[in-house]
């Protein structure tokens, strides 16, 4: 079946599928900045991924408005076009288009599943090494990381020792 929106549809997808993979370089480039330790590409990169964010966000809402200009173009009834699924529309408008259709689909999956696995393994790096930001916060903030002491109860508290604070040297 031919379709007027069906290239409308292929148009977004495509746009879908090179913001994405913008995203997945962009965030290659920030994993690469953080085990540099460059917080100043860092910042660049994190804001290049929000523009991206922002713009993917746009062409995604712009592609469900063609998604159910398309399901009512090949017959669904309004209140099916929430659930309608681009597979199920790819069925209707038959092998040549919906081919291409479902071909672009897998291909956008597969560009974000690569942005969440760098994703999720930048985060996991983050909480390990959480722990050791903040005693270095400690030692440059205090001069020097905090000691134990115990309460009467037998409960473990934190202390600072008087040290020179790095703000206060004189350079």
């Amino acid at each position: 079946m031919t379709s007027r929106w069906a290239p409308v549809m292929e148009r977004h997808l495509e746009e879908l599928v090179r913001l994405n993979e913008r995203l997945l370089a962009a965030a290659e480039r920030r994993r690469e900045a953080m085990i540099a330790r460059d917080t100043e590409r860092l910042e660049l990169l994190l804001a290049e991924e929000a523009r991206l964010a922002k713009a993917i966000a746009e062409e995604e809402q712009r592609r469900q408005v063609t998604m159910i200009r398309l399901g009512g173009e090949l017959g669904r009834r309004p209140e099916e076009l929430a659930t309608t699924k681009l597979a199920d529309l790819a069925v209707a408008l038959g092998d040549e288009s919906g081919g291409r259709l479902l071909a672009l689909r897998e291909r956008l999956q597969g560009t974000i599943r690569q942005v969440q696995a760098i994703n999720q393994a930048m985060s996991l790096l983050a909480r390990r090494l959480l722990p050791y930001f903040n005693e270095l916060l400690e030692i440059l903030l205090t001069g020097a990381p905090g000691r134990r002491a115990y309460t009467r109860g037998g409960r473990a508290v934190q202390t600072r020792r008087s040290a020179m604070n790095v703000l206060d040297l004189k350079v």
